[in-house]
């Protein structure tokens, strides 16, 4: 417990009386500062705003310190009074609302420095200064010009007076190059929260850069006090919009602002560490990041903080960082962010659980990382992000990383007996949104390949056929009809064996597959192609797919230029036209049948019988591309 105070926590009466004498220096500072101010908060009474000043100095929390660093330091903006909290920070696209940058002032004095006189600030400039007013007084004079720089309407007149120049030379005094001599710590951070100020204002920040007091906000990080690092990191976040700074800070300042975010109190510390997201999510600035042994630790614990900003911020850096192949690489093999990331995914703050789901689907193309998700708790939360309702990227996102890891054969073993996942992702590809309807049916198509498929799972839902219908018959849904097939495709293929299906089970899907024939894409073509080759291995339904009208479709898809489509029309011709005669058999296998001429060529080679070579049903089956697990996700 303080000595000055007695055991209530109540200030004794010695200091009370401390407080209520003020030393001859720390009066007269205040006159001047007084006079300075009260020039534009209330002219006509200038002797009633000197006591209020003084009624102000005589209530301060500190007890007067006739020292002479203390005088230096404790009127305006020293280290330990609440005007440091005053810059106005910009983070990734907002300001804070200058209004509560004057919380502090005399509603007097915050209605008058919305409209200041040229006179005014000239005063104040010249002020700062001058050599031979009172420190106490510069000091105010420094913290006045802060104030100002919050303002919009007054911008403009500390640039024509000059206000920036000096502010950049205060903060350069002492060191080698400047010929100003060392000012006091407390009008250096004024004057360093005067500049962040100012680059708040829309279109300042250049300006404030060619000042060149970047370096020092810098230099400030490693040698300045808790208070004067959180003015530089306020001001650097102002300017950190240009990419000069952040290469700047980067290249100099990555080593103590890694240690700020650290240790720094809190205010400091949540500043540097969005400085830190900020240079993880520059392409040109990330190396510096992740090649520090604390870089991506320094994000991990951005993100786990109690402000949901913060957490926003960490997964924006993550979510970048996953974008960029390289990146993503030293991203995966750490095995705390995907835990991490899963933990943000279940985030109430949609905006940090939509770059949690962005960095998960970009990370489950990486293996280490798809390794590091097979897990039924992975699997959970992905279900359960892909149910929250209200944001439809997210759930496409969360649908991409699924996606994915059902690519895994041993992902898919997660699945049998979880009907949970399979209805979830049919009554997503039922909703009609053409983006999630894609991942939701990419998703489901994975989920049916070979091995470990859950296709006869998936095939004794009754939505299933319904919603796949829907999906290729949907002229609107065009982007999700090669998917659909596909889906179809590996469906048919894991159900070749009538005994494993319902009758007819899958008659229901061959109309819009054969209408899909004729799509404008070459790969939805080819994915039709593949899903009526495989359904055309089950005997029972090859009658529907020729009344269907697919043998002409087929026969013209011999010719195009997708060796796919090429190989399954085929085959599938081939299943097919073993219910016709030999001579209309040999019309539709006949290479040029798609063309309207159908009489032969004349060559020996075209006109012997296909049936010399015994085919079995198994034989007549292509399976999807998809159905590969080396394929790429």
């Amino acid at each position: 417990m303080r000595a000055d105070r007695n055991e209530n926590g109540k200030i004794s009466s010695v200091r009370r009386r401390m407080r209520k004498t003020p030393s001859p220096e720390k009066l007269q500072g205040a006159l001047l500062a007084a006079s300075a101010l009260s020039a534009w908060t209330s002219p006509q009474a200038p002797t009633h705003d000197i006591a209020k000043v003084l009624e102000e100095m005589v209530n301060l929390d500190q007890p007067p310190d006739i020292s002479r660093s203390r005088l230096e330091d404790d009127f305006v903006g020293g280290e330990n009074e609440s005007d440091n909290a005053e810059i106005c920070t910009r983070s990734d696209s907002s300001l804070k609302d200058f209004a509560s940058c004057n919380a502090d002032l005399t509603p007097a004095t915050a209605a008058a420095l919305e409209n200041p006189t040229v006179d005014v600030i000239k005063a104040l400039v010249c002020l700062v200064l001058n050599t031979e007013a009172p420190a106490i007084a510069r000091n105010a004079a420094a913290a006045a010009l802060k104030h100002l720089a919050t303002s919009p309407s007054a911008t403009r007149q500390l640039v024509e007076e000059g206000a920036p120049e000096v502010f950049a030379a205060v903060i350069a005094s002492g060191h080698p190059g400047s010929p100003m001599p060392a000012a006091p710590v407390a009008r250096i951070e004024q004057c360093i929260r005067a500049v962040g100020n100012l680059a708040a204002q829309e279109g300042m920040a250049p300006y404030v850069q060619q000042l060149g007091v970047v370096q020092h906000f810098v230099l400030r990080l490693s040698i300045g006090s808790g208070s004067m690092q959180e003015a530089a990191l306020c001001a650097l976040s102002n300017l950190a919009e240009l990419p000069a700074t952040r290469r700047l800070l980067a290249e100099h300042g990555t080593v103590p602002l890694l240690r700020a975010a650290t240790y720094a109190p809190q205010r400091a510390s949540t500043q540097a560490g969005w400085l830190v997201c900020l240079l993880a999510s520059d392409a040109n600035t990330a190396p510096y990041i992740l090649s520090a042994p604390s870089g991506l630790r320094t994000i991990f614990a951005h993100a786990r903080k109690p402000q949901a900003a913060a957490n926003e911020e960490a997964a924006w850096a993550l979510a970048t960082l996953s974008a960029h192949q390289q990146h993503a690489r030293t991203l995966a093999s750490v095995g705390e962010s995907i835990v991490l990331l899963f933990e943000l995914l279940g985030s109430s703050t949609i905006a940090v659980s939509l770059q949690a789901s962005w960095a998960l689907a970009n990370l489950a193309l990486q293996p280490n990382a798809r390794a590091r998700m097979m897990t039924s708790a992975s699997l959970t939360s992905l279900v359960e992000a892909i149910k929250r309702e209200g944001e439809p990227l997210f759930t496409r996102q969360s649908l991409r990383c699924l996606g994915s890891l059902l690519a895994e054969s041993r992902f898919r073993k997660l699945l049998p007996g979880n009907s949970t996942v399979l209805q979830t992702l049919l009554d997503v590809a039922g909703g009609g949104l053409s983006d999630v309807c894609d991942a939701a049916v990419r998703a489901l198509a994975h989920a049916c390949r070979h091995p470990n498929s859950v296709a006869l799972q998936l095939i004794s839902l009754p939505d299933t056929l319904p919603v796949l219908v829907k999906l290729l018959s949907d002229d609107s849904l065009e982007s999700t009809h090669c998917e659909a097939a596909t889906c179809v495709a590996n469906i048919a293929y894991q159900c070749s064996d009538p005994a494993l299906l319902l009758e007819d089970s899958l008659v229901s899907v061959i109309p819009p597959l054969v209408a899909r024939l004729e799509s404008k894409t070459k790969r939805t073509q080819s994915q039709a192609a593949i899903a009526l080759c495989n359904i055309s291995a089950i005997e029972d339904h090859r009658f529907a797919i020729i009344q269907a009208g697919a043998l002409t479709a087929l026969a013209r898809l011999l010719g195009s230029p997708q060796k796919d489509a090429q190989e399954a029309s085929h085959k599938a011709l081939d299943a097919l036209t073993r219910m016709l005669s030999p001579n209309s058999r040999r019309v539709f296998l006949r290479p040029n049948s798609g063309r309207r001429n159908l009489r032969g060529s004349g060559k020996a080679a075209d006109r012997h019988s296909p049936l010399t070579v015994q085919h079995r049903a198994a034989d007549s089956q292509l399976s999807s591309p998809l159905n590969h697990d080396n394929s790429t996700p």
